[in-house]
C-alpha cells in the first residue's frame, strides 16, 4: 500500500524555497494565499524502485491514535528523520493523522498540511519558529484516489520545537475531526493562534521558577491517574493556587531548606474561598547520581499521559520550553515525604497598611502543625483528582 501526494504551492514563508517550479510567474507578497508552484511528495509502506522515501517503514498513524504520550514521542522520531536529499518534492509526508498529513520538507522542516474549505483564503503569518500559509490548489492522491482542494500548511523552522509541534498537529487533527464537513481556513487559523499565544509565553525559566516546577511535576508524578492530575493543575494558569479538584486546594512550595518558603501573602489568604485550602512543603537537595531534572521529569509524564498534546499545552503556559531543556540540568532529589499544612497552620502578615498590595515574604512552618501521613496522602489526591467524596 502506498500513497501518494501531489501539491501546488508557494514556496515557503520561511526560506521562499522554489521545487520543480514550472513557471516563474510574477512575484506577489509572501504571507498571500498562493497559487503556482508544483510541489511532490510521497507517504508509503512498501518498498518501490521510483521512490526512495517510499522504501520506509515508518507507519501510517490514522486518525486519534495519536493521542498518549508515546505515540506522540513516536510520532516526533518519524518527523524528526531527514528528508530526502534527493526528492524534487516539497514535502515528503510521515503521518496520516484524521483529515490532516504530517511530514517534513526538503528544506528540512516539520510541516503540516490541511485540507480546507472556502474560496477566499486569509493572509499567512509567521510567529516565532512556526509560519502558516494558505495554498488555493492542492492536488492529492492517497491510495489510488485524487482529488484537489485549498489547503493550511504549517511549518517549524526549528528542530528542538518539534515536540511541542506534533503536539499541535495532533490538537489540530483532534480538533477538526470531531467536525462533520471539511474544516475552514478560519477554523485552522483559529486553532493555531491558540498555541501560538501558548508559545510567546516560551522564556527561560528562573533557577526558583525551575525549582518550583520540578516540585509540582514531581508530585503530579506521584499520583496514580496522572491525567487527572494534570487536569487539575492549576499553577500554569497563574490561579492562586497550584492544585484544585473535589473543592479541596493545594499551593506547593519546593526548598533546599527544611520547611522555609517564600510566599505571597494572596496564597495565604483564602486562596480557595470557602473550600479547604493546603500547602504541601518539599525538602530537596542537589543529588547528581539519583537525582532527577525537570527536562526528565517531563519525559517521565510525558510517557505516562493519556493525552499528549494537554500536557504539551500546560507546559508552555508555565513558560517551559523543551528548547531550553539543556538548561534545566540540576538534578533533584526528596530528603523527605512531602509535609501537608492546613493553610490557617502557615504563619503569615495579620495586617498592614491600607494601599499595600502584592506583599510577599518568607515563612517558617512548624512540623508539629502538618497533617499526618494518612490525611497528607487523602488530600493530595483530592486536590490532584485522584479521589472522589
Amino acid at each position: 500500500m502506498r500513497a501518494r501526494y501531489l501539491a501546488e504551492a508557494e514556496p515557503s514563508v520561511l526560506d521562499r524555497q522554489v521545487c520543480d517550479q514550472s513557471s516563474p510567474g510574477p512575484s506577489r507578497d509572501p504571507r498571500s494565499p498562493s497559487e503556482g508552484v508544483s510541489c511532490r511528495g510521497d507517504l508509503g509502506m512498501r518498498d518501490t524502485a521510483t521512490n526512495r522515501l517510499a522504501a520506509s517503514t515508518r507507519e501510517v498513524f490514522r486518525g486519534a491514535d495519536v493521542k498518549t504520550g508515546r505515540e506522540l514521542h513516536e510520532l516526533v522520531n518519524r518527523l524528526a528523520a531527514p528528508a530526502d536529499s534527493e526528492s524534487v518534492s516539497a514535502y515528503e509526508l510521515r503521518a496520516d493523522i484524521g483529515n490532516c498529513y504530517l511530514g517534513r520538507s526538503t528544506a528540512g522542516r516539520g510541516v503540516l498540511l490541511v485540507p480546507v474549505s472556502g474560496a477566499l483564503l486569509p493572509a499567512g503569518r509567521k510567529s516565532g519558529h512556526l509560519a502558516l500559509k494558505f495554498v488555493k490548489h492542492v492536488e492529492f492522491e492517497l491510495a489510488g484516489k485524487k482529488w484537489e482542494a485549498s489547503a493550511a500548511i504549517l511549518e517549524c523552522d526549528d528542530d528542538a520545537h518539534l515536540r511541542t509541534f506534533c503536539a499541535l498537529a495532533t490538537d489540530v487533527a483532534a480538533s477538526l475531526e470531531a467536525a462533520d464537513a471539511r474544516a475552514s481556513a478560519r477554523d485552522v487559523s483559529e486553532i493555531v493562534f491558540r498555541w501560538e499565544s501558548l508559545l510567546r509565553n516560551g522564556r527561560r525559566l528562573s533557577p526558583d521558577e525551575e525549582l518550583g516546577l520540578w516540585g509540582e511535576l514531581r508530585v503530579i508524578l506521584d499520583m496514580p491517574a496522572i491525567d487527572n492530575a494534570i487536569a487539575s493543575w492549576r499553577g500554569p494558569d497563574a490561579a492562586r493556587f497550584d492544585f484544585f479538584a473535589s473543592g479541596v486546594g493545594v499551593e506547593c512550595k519546593t526548598s533546599i531548606h527544611p520547611h522555609r518558603h517564600h510566599v505571597a501573602h494572596s496564597q495565604l489568604d483564602k486562596p480557595s474561598g470557602s473550600n479547604p485550602s493546603y500547602l504541601v512543603s518539599l525538602l530537596v537537595t542537589e543529588d547528581a547520581e539519583s537525582g532527577r531534572s525537570v527536562p526528565e521529569l517531563v519525559t517521565s509524564l510525558s510517557d505516562r499521559v493519556a493525552d499528549g498534546a494537554a500536557f504539551e499545552a500546560k507546559l508552555l503556559q508555565v513558560g517551559y520550553s523543551h528548547a531550553d531543556a539543556p538548561a534545566y540540568q540540576r538534578r533533584l532529589a526528596l530528603l523527605a515525604p512531602p509535609h501537608v499544612f492546613p493553610i490557617d497552620a502557615v504563619p503569615r502578615v495579620r495586617a498592614f497598611d491600607q494601599g499595600v498590595s502584592q506583599l510577599r515574604y518568607a515563612v517558617q512552618l512548624d512540623p508539629e502543625r502538618a497533617l499526618d501521613e494518612v490525611e497528607a496522602t487523602e488530600v493530595l489526591q483530592h486536590a490532584l483528582g485522584n479521589r472522589q467524596g
